[in-house]
């Protein structure tokens, strides 16, 4: 029977092996490759980096390999919520309410059968705010 240190040294020989999973074996560069990728290295640049290494590995394969690698280290990517962003924007309160369209101003155009032409709309508010500054003045 094996002592312990052959089983350790024939395992850790094994983990080091080119005989490995794709997926194992790049695992062992994935910080690197995400690096690469937030730098804007090209997926088809980091496979032909990783053939010359001696990782044989295709465009699908390497794709499919960083996916399930992203989803084992909890990767997840920044993209901008731009509807959150503009639901947020409308939902907020004006700075300066006095020189703001009302909800009801806004209501009343919204329900306008007729086409709205929005630089006319913009130089209706600028001069609805132009007027009240000058209210407010007096």
């Amino acid at each position: 029977m094996d002592s312990k240190d052959d089983i350790s040294k024939a395992l850790n020989k094994a983990s080091k092996s080119t005989e490995r999973s794709l997926r194992s074996r790049l695992d062992e560069y994935y910080n690197l490759i995400e690096e690469a990728i937030s730098s804007g290295v090209t997926h088809q640049t980091i496979i032909e980096i990783l053939n010359e290494k001696g990782i044989e590995i295709g465009i699908n394969s390497f794709r499919s390999a960083l996916k399930a690698l992203r989803k084992k280290h909890n990767y997840q990517a920044i993209k901008p919520d731009t509807k959150k962003t503009v639901v947020s924007s409308f939902e907020s309160k004006p700075k300066n309410s006095e020189t703001s369209l009302s909800k009801d101003s806004i209501k009343e155009i919204k329900n306008t059968e007729d086409e709205i032409d929005l630089d006319d709309l913009a130089k209706i508010g600028r001069q609805r705010m132009k007027d009240k500054l000058k209210e407010n003045k007096k």
